[in-house]
């Protein structure tokens, strides 16, 4: 059986088991997609089947490409990852922040996470600056102490760079990444934006019923949450990052390597990605939860490869959607 085929069947036999209306998967190998297909229905009740074009959710995806456009910035010289960020936000609303920007990218800020219904905001952010008022007026856990994943920090850290280059960052994004990447399909998540080609969002219900997942929107954490995209996309963008072209090896490896915490603990998280090994010893990679969608991007320098895995179904583990997908390319190689 073809690799397209192998492919094929395990990612529409793991859907059927999941209730997964559509996916989206695509793998680069060795600098060039050899493989992008989508599956299903991307929008269930007007029965609209799901195309490689076809935009979904990307979550925490975006953390690794904020943390891309932070090292781009590091490389031009306008950001100091290690700079306290009460030196560049002075109009932060809320106790003087004594973190650092690498500490945000890392989380161990101690930037708190989610709390109450916060995960399920329908209301609108103007900007980035308006946005941290959610959070920023807590009292925070000091910083380089705790591990604590939180997408606020993401928040955070785009604000700082949006100080720190003089530019918003839908702007960043676009000259750092989707503009020479060329990334067409990849944009902030704007609920009120008519956008073509944009997933309907589900989720499951009683008794493994697929419904419409809960409302939301993204303009609060558009750094560490709010993107939309498709695989095609985010191959793309995997194998640009492996390409050496845009950063230093130096500032690469940076990017990648994890430090510690102040007591000497490890951390497995790097500036945006995740570094402990997932389907091989070494891979970088992250995977994203929000309504209506589930993803995973995953990066193999050994072997030159990339893999990304979108479906837009909320209660499905992304991880083990791209060991199913890693299984079945492999057992092809």
């Amino acid at each position: 059986m073809m690799l397209h085929q192998t492919v094929d069947v395990a990612v529409r036999a793991f859907m059927a088991a999941k209730v997964v209306p559509a996916a989206s998967v695509a793998i680069a190998e060795h600098g060039e997609i050899t493989y992008c297909q989508a599956f299903g229905l991307s929008n269930v009740e007007l029965n609209v089947e799901a195309t490689p074009e076809t935009v979904f959710r990307t979550a925490s995806i975006a953390k690794p490409i904020t943390g891309f456009i932070a090292m781009r910035l590091v490389e031009e010289g306008k950001l100091d990852l290690d700079r306290l960020v009460k030196e560049i936000l002075t109009d932060y609303p809320g106790p003087e922040p004594m973190f650092t920007t690498r500490q945000l990218l890392n989380h161990t800020a101690g930037i708190r996470a989610y709390e109450g219904d916060e995960f399920a905001s329908t209301k609108r952010y103007a900007s980035l600056q308006d946005a941290l008022k959610i959070f920023a007026g807590d009292t925070p856990e000091a910083p380089g102490l705790a591990s604590v994943y939180s997408t606020y920090s993401y928040t955070v850290a785009g604000r700082v760079m949006e100080v720190a280059s003089g530019k918003s960052f839908p702007e960043l994004l676009r000259e750092y990444v989707t503009g020479p990447m060329r990334m067409t399909s990849t944009e902030p998540d704007d609920s009120g934006k008519v956008i073509a080609d944009r997933v309907g969002f589900y989720s499951l219900g009683a008794g493994g019923k697929l419904r419409n997942a809960d409302l939301a929107d993204s303009s609060y954490k558009i750094p560490g949450g709010g993107l939309l995209s498709n695989a095609k996309d985010l191959a793309q963008f995997g194998v640009e990052v492996l390409s050496g072209k845009y950063l230093s090896a130096e500032l690469t490896k940076e990017m990648f390597t994890p430090r510690t915490l102040l007591n000497g603990d490890p951390l497995t998280y790097g500036v945006g990605w995740e570094t402990a090994p997932l389907i091989e010893k070494l891979n970088y990679w992250h995977t994203g939860g929000q309504q209506g969608t589930s993803t995973v991007l995953c990066l193999l320098p050994e072997s030159e490869t990339v893999i990304v895995a979108l479906c837009n179904q909320d209660t499905v583990d992304a991880a083990q959607m791209l060991s199913v997908i890693y299984q079945a390319w492999k057992g092809q190689k």
